[in-house]
């Protein structure tokens, strides 16, 4: 017996497992539905990524003053990441998408974090203008 999607009446496409709507169909109606539910989606990721709900997001930024965990950057357009140990998965704090990038780019390495400090600081007495 083959299925006939509900929205196309095509039958010779692939179908989404237990749904009535072709794989083609089902990708336009949830990226359309992600698109009209951006926030939502967005906390059911924090959720199944790192067990941190709407409430919790929330304190986070309010305990963080609306901002950045290292800078205090904070922008309503740009969201702040949640950041979190890889080895643990434990959750460190909520970060701008450069403080992230930068955590991220060095490796969460201390030893690298410190000797890009040391590199800073010491090229500010020889730095060309």
């Amino acid at each position: 017996m083959s299925k006939t999607c509900i929205d196309c009446s095509r039958s010779d496409v692939e179908f989404e497992a237990r749904r009535n709507q072709c794989k083609p169909c089902r990708s336009k109606y949830k990226l359309k539905w992600d698109q009209e539910n951006k926030e939502r989606v967005r906390y059911n990721k924090l959720v199944h990524k790192y067990g941190v709900n709407k409430e919790t997001f929330e304190e986070m930024l309010a305990d963080q003053n609306g901002g950045c965990k290292t800078c205090g950057y904070s922008s309503p357009k740009h969201h702040l990441s949640v950041d979190h140990c890889h080895a643990t998965g434990k959750v460190r704090g909520l970060l701008c998408p450069h403080c992230n990038s930068a955590l991220g780019y060095a490796k969460d390495s201390i030893r690298v974090l410190a000797n890009l400090i040391i590199y800073l600081r010491d090229s500010e007495a020889g730095a060309v203008e």
